[in-house]
């Protein structure tokens, strides 16, 4: 799965922008870009983000995690679920996946 930073570097790619000017029209260094399309830094502001999600036609939410997902649609419980599922680590995924698995195959429990 690819990082943050090799999809902002993709997504700037395709749209043909250079460093220099994507980071011009983001207000940053283009050191700064460089950094995070390396991943020595994803630790940009949400302003960053959002001009981002602007000029690549893209959701914040892909940008960050690398899924199209319209968190809008989704309950506020399976919003937690996604968000903490993409932020685990693999170990952890695959735990929450077969839990997931299981609770999904089983009847639901009569009251």
């Amino acid at each position: 799965m690819a990082t943050i930073g090799q999809r902002i570097r993709e997504l700037r790619k395709a749209a043909a922008l250079t460093q220099v000017a994507l980071a011009k029209t983001l207000g940053i260094d283009q050191s700064t870009l460089s950094d995070i399309e390396r991943g020595h830094n994803d630790a940009f502001s949400g302003k960053v983000l959002l001009a981002m999600s602007e000029v690549f036609g893209k959701s914040p939410f892909y940008i960050v995690y690398g899924v199209d997902v319209d968190l809008q649609d989704l309950s506020e419980d399976e919003a937690e679920l996604l968000l903490a599922f993409r932020s685990a680590a693999q170990e952890q995924r695959n735990a929450l996946l077969t839990m997931a698995r299981a609770l999904a195959a089983k009847p639901p429990a009569s009251s």
